[in-house]
């Protein structure tokens, strides 16, 4: 009788457990279309709180990921929204709506090129085609308001080149037109101011740059041989003996006839090194010669070594094994009998 009553306890006991248990599973079943009815009515806040309830139950805790995602999104935080979409690998929709995020951040930025360039693949997604058809608008607006910033601040070259580009927007075709009046009557007033001082080449740069404005062309031929002889010398300083040739022998002025058949004669020889401004060696066949263009002194390739100049004095050897002095024209100023010479300093050298 025992063992009866053990046994019928026992079903009522496991019956009463597997209702209880059917009941929950249909509760949890209940609660997870609730929460799906919740994402596809919008309520993604409300989605993801009733799918983190379920604890798992499901696809519960990937719906919401995905609701916190879209969340996250609706909040501005496009860069937390996309990572957690990649990390939902093929759900739903993840991969074209973390692509869709990162258009809108890049819209967020104004970088609507950028955000073009990932729509463009999707354009049927969501409102993709909508946003791709008002993106010239947008950057037509934002480079205007960055060519007015530009023009503000003074920044004129910029200013136009920004105008231009925007062709026929708005009134970007006049404000292009003001501003290159503008920037021609202030380099021209640069220019004239340069003349004035005598500083040719930056004039002359300038007349040029102006092409026909006023009087420009004539008055940028007027100055082409001091401004041309002028660039020359300044190759010269910086070590750009090929500009330097070309500048002087485009001309007859002073001394520009001889500093352009030094110049050809180095060029040809190559290996320039120079050794102090308008002083440098050119080697010939392992063989060095010396220029001296500040007073127009040549002297042919005879050196095997010539060292650096201080003073106006360098040392200098024509066999590599005794060494001399030469000065800044190449002329010997000490013969070659040392075995051994240090450079120049306050007029001594150590032999």
């Amino acid at each position: 009788m025992k063992r009866f009553i053990c046994l019928l306890l026992v079903c009522i006991v496991t019956l009463l457990g597997g209702a209880n248990a059917q009941s929950l599973w249909k509760d949890a079943s209940e609660r997870y279309e609730a929460a799906r009815s919740y994402m596809s009515s919008g309520d993604y806040w409300r989605a993801a709180d009733a799918f983190d309830a379920l604890n798992g139950y499901a696809e519960a805790r990937r719906y919401a990921a995905y609701c916190r995602a879209i969340r996250a999104a609706q909040s501005g935080m496009y860069a937390s929204a996309v990572l957690n979409l990649k990390a939902l690998d093929d759900f739903l929709d993840s991969a074209m709506l973390a692509v869709y995020y990162s258009a809108l951040a890049f819209e967020a930025d104004g970088n609507y090129e950028a955000a073009l360039e990932l729509l463009i693949n999707q354009s049927f997604y969501l409102d993709a085609e909508a946003r791709i058809a008002q993106y010239p608008r947008l950057i037509n607006k934002r480079d205007y308001e960055k060519a007015l910033e530009l023009e503000a601040s003074g920044s004129l070259e910029d200013a136009f080149d920004a105008f231009l580009a925007l062709g026929d927007y708005s009134d970007s075709a006049s404000r292009a037109q003001s501003l290159k009046e503008r920037i021609d009557q202030r380099d021209y007033a640069s220019a004239e101011a340069l003349e004035a001082a005598g500083v040719y080449a930056g004039a002359y740069d300038l007349f040029v740059r102006l092409s026909d404005y006023i009087d420009s062309p004539s008055r940028a031929s007027a100055i082409k041989t001091q401004a041309l002889y002028d660039k020359g010398v300044a190759a010269i300083d910086e070590g750009r003996y090929i500009l330097a040739y070309d500048c002087f022998s485009l001309i007859d002025y002073r001394d520009s006839d001889i500093k352009a058949h030094m110049l050809d004669v180095c060029n040809f020889a190559g290996d320039i090194k120079t050794k102090m401004p308008g002083v440098f060696i050119y080697e010939f066949h392992e063989v060095y010669g010396l220029a001296n263009m500040n007073e127009n002194s040549l002297k042919a390739p005879q050196w095997r070594e010539v060292g650096e100049f201080h003073e106006d004095l360098a040392w200098a050897t024509m066999d590599g094994d005794k060494y001399g002095v030469i000065d800044t024209r190449g002329e010997v100023i000490s013969d070659y009998t040392w075995d051994k010479i240090s450079d120049y300093n306050d007029g001594r050298c150590v032999v």
